[in-house]
């Protein structure tokens, strides 16, 4: 079964900006996880790293809010995985709740382990464990 959706229509690339220290770390941790996210959910290569800039351009807009936010990594994931839904289509996986979608997508499709998981949807990874072993779709 393919898990991937077509290609939506690349944009070329914007202006470089100059990010703000914590965010650039932000984005240094957390970009491989976000990738691989994106690209369970688009097979081109090229489009799926459009998606992921304009993720990220996505948070630049919103860093304030997010680091005024007591899980901001919580925070970021939502708006990351907001935007990146606005433009794919979710995969077809039999679940029920947004949170164990994307939790079976970082773990199933992408193969991530708990505490990366964990650490990028900023959900304890206990919460994380659960939802894993509750999942029936398996």
């Amino acid at each position: 079964m393919r898990l991937t959706h077509s290609t939506p229509a690349a944009q070329p690339p914007g202006p470089a900006l100059e990010l703000p220290l914590a965010l650039e770390a932000f984005c240094t941790l957390h970009r491989p996880r976000y990738r691989a996210y994106i690209r369970a959910h688009i097979n081109h290569p090229a489009a799926a790293e459009a998606v992921l800039r304009e993720a990220l351009g996505h948070l630049v807009t919103h860093w304030s809010a997010i680091l005024g936010e007591p899980n901001p990594a919580a925070h970021a994931w939502q708006h990351l995985t907001d935007h990146i839904h606005t433009r794919t289509p979710r995969l077809p996986l039999p679940i029920r709740t947004r949170p164990e979608y994307d939790v079976l997508v970082l773990h199933q499709v992408t193969h991530g382990c708990l505490p990366a998981i964990a650490e990028t949807t900023g959900q304890d990874i206990s919460k994380i464990r659960y939802i894993l072993s509750s999942w029936t779709g398996h």
